[in-house]
């Protein structure tokens, strides 16, 4: 059986359903043989389903079904059904005006609420209780209106996992009262993604009466929670060394990238990104190994994509994923993420104002609150996070000091990496420092013909040996012994730099002091001869360990 053919076949009715709103419309209440027409539709289209459930309203009456799809070697799937006015199957939510609640209808005083992940485990009977969920998974929890349930008894079980304990928080900012189970603490707490449907054997009024309370605080139970570690403890101990996803420069943990709007941060993601994928040269010289990548790029979309790859003639491999919105949940949908894709090693966030509601992003609790669920998402998953974000346009005498917004954007990252140069220029300064990495400044240049950056050696170096060539220029220019000053104010720049670094050239033999406090270029001869020896040595300095192989294969990922 072809299955594919069948999905395709089903998208075809969906589409050719979209294009009539009155077949769109959904019959209100559904038929009473509502799930008998629809599963004769699917069984008739070959969509192999194992479960169902009804969705009614508060009255009882059903408005739509859900059907648990599993088609061979693929994820399961919970799909909404409805029939539609006119008789049709719809594969579809109907248009409803609030975020549908599975067994609100079955709501009455005299039970406590009890709030479920899934229909299957709120099909649960516990003695005492209404239990209920909600429609769409855990990057949902937070849509119905749950303000309904403000004056009862509410009770959240979550699954054993993050996305689970994520989504039961998000409840309970609309139910203040609700008592989250805290299911770490008990004897389930080494089965990921248990629930209640798991709890063959196990009286569930009883493991709910007794089962800690993720809110509940206890001065002397905290206490205990703090272990110290004695001086000898932690010198004996032989920690794993740091994984690099790109050898010293990105670390596992979270990653700051900033620098100012249209410098090239995109430009220098998709190629992380893309050559991550297959592994390569990155950067020009820097080896890295195969990986899966997430990268968020929500500034861009598909034909954009598609532009700068080709522009790039990148080659990734299918393991290179790419979304360009977001569901609106935010770290929420990083762990929904890694739980289909648990083999992800590196996520792209740009940019971080794009995927995070920062109402002020000079506040220093917003940002450190909004950046530390990140880290801590990425430390959890041991995985490389990056967060693209913007830096001042001025210069700053601290490297770190340009991140826009508060000092908690800097200070709640592992490693900040900062992208600068001139508008106009292809050569930049690309500076780095974190936790667990040595400060250290690069020079870059960007490619236009291939939209990628390259390392060309050390900072101070390279803006050295530019500086030398500058000075060489002007005096080969003028062919007269020139001042110092006169010299930085035809380059623009500091008298007294400008005078130590002629000393030195002097030294080195590139230029004469023929005159006392003056300078001049050496004979034509020798200038020229100096200058193929100073590109010569300067080019050896700066590039290190080049790529061999053919110029069309220099930045082939």
């Amino acid at each position: 059986m072809n299955y594919n053919n069948d999905i395709d076949e089903k998208s075809q009715i969906k589409k050719e359903n979209a294009a009539d709103n009155l077949t769109l419309a959904a019959a209100y209440p559904q038929p009473t043989d509502a799930m008998l027409i629809i599963n004769e539709y699917c069984k008739k289209k070959h969509i192999p389903f194992t479960q169902s459930w009804r969705y009614r309203d508060i009255n009882g009456k059903d408005i739509f079904y859900v059907y648990r799809i599993e088609y061979p070697k693929q994820k399961k799937q919970i799909l909404p059904f409805y029939v539609s006015i006119d008789g049709q199957v719809i594969n579809a939510r109907p248009a409803l005006s609030t975020h549908p609640i599975y067994n609100i209808q079955s709501i009455n005083d005299d039970e406590k609420i009890l709030i479920v992940e899934g229909e299957k485990a709120a099909d649960i009977i516990v003695e005492g209780y209404t239990v209920l969920t909600w429609l769409g998974g855990t990057s949902q929890a937070g849509k119905p209106d749950w303000t309904i349930l403000k004056n009862r008894d509410v009770t959240i079980c979550p699954d054993n996992d993050e996305p689970g304990r994520i989504a039961a928080a998000e409840i309970k900012k609309q139910l203040p009262q609700a008592k989250i189970l805290d299911i770490p603490k008990t004897k389930f707490k080494s089965i990921k993604g248990w629930d209640i449907a798991d709890a063959d054997g196990i009286d569930l009024v009883e493991f709910i009466k007794n089962c800690p309370i993720a809110e509940t605080t206890n001065t002397n139970e905290n206490a205990n929670t703090f272990k110290s570690f004695t001086a000898v403890e932690i010198l004996n101990t032989t920690f794993p060394e740091i994984k690099f996803i790109i050898p010293g420069i990105i670390p596992q943990g979270l990653t700051l990238l900033a620098g100012t709007p249209k410098i090239g941060k995109s430009w220098l993601c998709l190629d992380i990104a893309t050559t991550l994928s297959t592994g390569g040269y990155i950067l020009n010289n820097v080896r890295v190994n195969p990986a899966t990548t997430l990268y968020l790029c929500l500034e861009d979309n598909k034909r954009r994509l598609q532009n700068r790859m080709i522009k790039q003639a990148s080659n990734p491999g299918d393991n290179c994923h790419f979304m360009t919105e977001t569901d609106g949940t935010g770290v929420l949908q990083l762990h929904n993420w890694m739980q289909e894709h648990p083999d992800t090693e590196l996520i792209i966030i740009d940019t971080l104002s794009r995927f995070m509601e920062i109402k002020d992003s000079n506040d220093y609790t917003q940002t450190t609150k909004a950046l530390a669920s990140i880290k801590t998402f990425a430390d959890e998953y041991e995985i490389a996070v990056i967060v693209v974000h913007h830096a001042k346009k001025a210069e700053t005498p601290d490297f770190v000091h340009s991140v826009i917004g508060s000092t908690g954007i800097a200070g709640a990252v592992d490693t900040i990496l900062i992208l600068a140069r001139k508008r106009g220029q292809v050569d930049a300064k690309f500076s780095i420092t974190g936790r667990d990495i040595e400060e250290q400044e690069f020079a870059m240049s960007f490619n236009p013909d291939c939209c990628r950056w390259s390392i060309i050696g050390d900072a101070k170096e390279y803006a050295e040996s530019k500086e030398r060539q500058d000075i060489l220029d002007i005096l080969k220019s003028t062919n007269q012994p020139m001042k110092p000053a006169d010299i930085a104010a035809a380059l623009e720049k500091n008298p007294g730099s400008i005078r130590f670094l002629l000393m030195k050239m002097k030294d080195a033999g590139q230029i004469l002091n023929p005159v006392y406090g003056k300078y001049m270029c050496i004979n034509a001869n020798t200038t020229n001869n100096a200058n193929i020896t100073n590109t010569t040595n300067t080019a050896n300095t700066l590039q290190g360990k080049s790529f061999t192989g053919k110029p069309e294969n220099l930045f082939k990922d």
